[in-house]
């Protein structure tokens, strides 16, 4: 598996787009943003299934949208995830 202190998503409350106890609003723009300076140092994986995830998607190192065929690989269960994680990484 991964060390959960690498999953992001998994560790942070967002609300309306904004991250609890942060002023930082987190958006279709600012996503890619995000995601273009964690790659800097990281190998980048990110997960969306909406069009607002496309810069996130664009950005990313591997991209995966959940039943939208958005990103470079489509899953359409939550299983498929892992699946392709472990065929690309």
């Amino acid at each position: 598996g991964f060390p959960k202190n690498n999953i992001i998503g998994t560790e942070l409350n967002i609300v309306k787009n904004k991250i609890n106890g942060s002023k930082l609003i987190v958006n279709f723009a600012t996503k890619g943003e995000i995601i273009k300076k964690l790659r800097k140092k990281h190998k980048v994986i990110v997960i969306g299934h909406s069009y607002g995830d496309k810069e996130m998607f664009n950005e990313a190192d591997i991209s995966i949208s959940f039943d939208k065929p958005i990103a470079k690989y489509n899953v359409k269960k939550v299983r498929e995830i892992k699946k392709v994680i472990e065929s690309v990484a």
